[in-house]
């Protein structure tokens, strides 16, 4: 036990100091010695989770509260280590058990309440976040969470209420003036949204958040010279981020450069193809260079990721026609009746104007 315990103060020592590698092989060490010490199990937690082991660090929290139960701290990083395996219920469960251990500490409110909006939940997110602010109300972690509850509930009001707050005791925090710059062009303040998104730029220019929000809003204003630098800087950035690219795919449909703007929107569905706007304006720009056929292709899959999705529905009837596909593109048209039906018959005149070849 005696060295256990010392390989265990060698490995707080070597997290202290950074060396997350040397803590690894301390703790692990302390472990095999001691394999009922929760105190050397968690430590080897932490050290993994710096070394990116994710799994590996979630099985060595279990261990932790297996041998010592109700341990706040294991059960929080052990929802923060969930966090990064992107087991969003697991997280959850583990931040709201951490709060049931400890609900006087701020922490485990606002990591579930940061949970539960990466579950939808907007409202508990909120609720969760204002248990953690009634703790401690100018906490900034505490004010970023109910900010981006808020925002993702819809209420940017009092998102840029809360993200103010943050600033209050974060004044040169980045991420924070891109969320107030986003909230702002949610509502139509774009001027105050373009000011919001250059004060984070200044702090940290190479924000590929910032680049890409403030690309939108130039977008928002169809000043798309502007938008273009930030959103090819954005994909520069973050190279695999298919909003980007989709972004950046509308600014080069917009200035003409259609071929460009084919090669993004391909990109945009590569990396994330459950998209199905990008799926549409992939489809559009095909259609324009009349790689017809493409197109259908397109449009289809959007319709398959959003059934309802009536311009798709729409420009693949067309597409269709253009190929002389005219009883299936009077398929589409039936479909868009149950989803659009002033739509629809605007398709109908379309069709039996050109008798099925637009």
């Amino acid at each position: 036990m005696g060295e256990a315990s010392t390989l265990i103060r060698t490995g707080w020592n070597d997290l202290n100091a950074g060396d997350a590698r040397a803590a690894a092989a301390a703790f692990g060490r302390a472990a095999q010695l001691s394999p009922e010490n929760a105190e050397a199990q968690f430590g080897l937690g932490l050290a993994l989770v710096q070394l990116h082991a994710y799994h590996e660090a979630v099985d060595r929290f279990k261990r932790s509260l297996a041998l010592r139960p109700g341990v706040a701290a294991a059960q929080l990083n052990l929802g923060l280590a969930y966090v990064q395996l992107d087991d969003k219920q697991a997280a959850l469960e583990a931040f709201l058990e951490a709060g049931r251990i400890s609900p006087a500490d701020p922490r485990p409110h606002v990591q579930a309440g940061f949970a539960l909006e990466r579950l939808g939940r907007h409202d508990a997110a909120i609720a969760s976040c204002g248990r953690a602010l009634a703790i401690k109300a100018d906490d900034p972690e505490a004010n970023y969470c109910l900010g981006w509850a808020s925002s993702g509930a819809g209420r940017w009001t009092d998102a840029i209420a809360a993200f103010q707050r943050v600033l209050e005791k974060r004044p040169a925090d980045a991420p924070t003036y891109v969320a107030i710059g986003i909230a702002n062009s949610n509502l139509g303040r774009y001027a105050a949204a373009i000011g919001a998104l250059n004060a984070a730029l200044e702090y940290q220019p190479d924000n590929g958040d910032a680049h890409l929000a403030l690309g939108s809003t130039y977008g928002n204003l169809d000043q798309w010279s502007d938008a273009l630098a930030h959103l090819q800087r954005a994909v520069a950035l973050a190279p695999e981020n298919a909003d980007a690219h989709d972004k950046l795919g509308q600014a080069l449909a917009k200035t003409g450069r259609s071929g460009e703007a084919l090669e993004q929107y391909r990109l945009a569905v590569r990396f994330e193809p459950g998209k199905a706007e990008a799926q549409f304006r992939l489809g559009l720009t095909l259609a324009d260079m009349k790689q017809t056929q493409d197109a259908v292709d397109a449009f289809s899959a959007a319709v398959r990721l959003r059934p309802d999705y009536a311009a798709a529905l729409f420009n693949l009837a067309l597409a269709l026609a253009a190929l002389g596909r005219t009883g299936e593109a009077r398929g589409v048209q039936q479909r868009l009746t149950g989803v659009d039906p002033n739509l629809a018959r605007q398709l109908d005149r379309w069709l039996g104007k050109t008798g099925g070849s637009p």
